[in-house]
């Protein structure tokens, strides 16, 4: 079983970002999923890498689970 004290915010944050990152050759970018998860991106990528709402969009749809390869990934994604 698992212990409550080794489940954290960071483990829901990192098992999605995982999830997300593996879901299809054609996902979405490191760095909306960094974005999305609240994360820093390294040197100058946080600089001039910045939050558009594509990309966002696109990490809820997949975070949620929704058939990528569907008509039902068109939907309205989830906001948080």
């Amino acid at each position: 079983g698992l212990v409550p004290s080794d489940i954290g915010t960071h483990s829901a944050r990192k098992g999605s970002a995982t999830f997300v990152s593996s879901c299809s050759n054609g996902g979405p970018s490191a760095a909306a999923i960094c974005i999305r998860a609240g994360w820093k991106l390294l040197g100058v990528q946080d600089t001039y890498t910045r939050y558009e709402s594509a990309g966002d969009c696109i990490v809820g749809r997949y975070v949620t689970g929704l058939p990528f390869d569907d008509t039902g990934f068109a939907i309205l994604p989830p906001f948080f």
